[in-house]
């Protein structure tokens, strides 16, 4: 005859603790895998592109900020900002800058396309305020304007044609 094996009830949550702390990690593992499965995707769209022209010999089009998400974790405070271009391009330089607080990222990629002035781009969050874009000498230039005095500490990753902000909740608010 089998015994089941007991576990101590004290050492163990309750069903209802349990519930209580799953949850928030259940919503962020979701967001986690959804944001992971969508770069993965995305990533994969224009690897083998990277500065070069198309297999029919047409021009690659020209360097544009095609979306822009903004992805809040409210149960952190961080923010994720997503950032895809039309290309990937060849160099990323980034910097933070304080009063007002924003994040500068400066794309480049041969043949970029003409100039255009600033166009700003809303945000409907309550920590990313707007995005602006301006093309100036083969630079395409994205600002990320942020609520706050001081710019966060933030992390910047590279993923083909996308670029990954993460913005930390710490920091003095504006």
């Amino acid at each position: 005859m089998r015994h089941a094996a007991t576990l101590c009830p004290v050492c163990l949550p309750s069903q209802r603790e349990w519930a209580k702390r799953s949850l928030p990690m259940k919503k962020s593992a979701m967001r986690l895998v959804t944001l992971w499965a969508a770069l993965l995707v995305a990533g994969c769209a224009w690897l083998d592109q990277r500065g070069r022209t198309t297999q029919a010999g047409n021009a690659l089009p020209p360097l544009l900020l095609r979306q822009v998400q903004v992805i809040g974790d409210d149960s952190s405070g961080s923010r994720t900002v997503l950032l895809r271009f039309s290309r990937p391009p060849e160099v990323i330089r980034h910097e933070g800058k304080d009063r007002p607080a924003r994040v500068v990222i400066e794309a480049g990629a041969p043949d970029a396309g003409e100039d255009f002035a600033e166009r700003t781009m809303p945000q409907a969050d309550r920590e990313v305020k707007g995005v602006r874009v301006a093309r100036k000498g083969g630079v395409l230039r994205v600002t990320v304007e942020l609520a706050r005095d001081g710019v966060p500490p933030y992390t910047l990753r590279e993923m083909a044609d996308w670029v990954l902000i993460r913005l930390e909740p710490s920091g003095p608010r504006g």
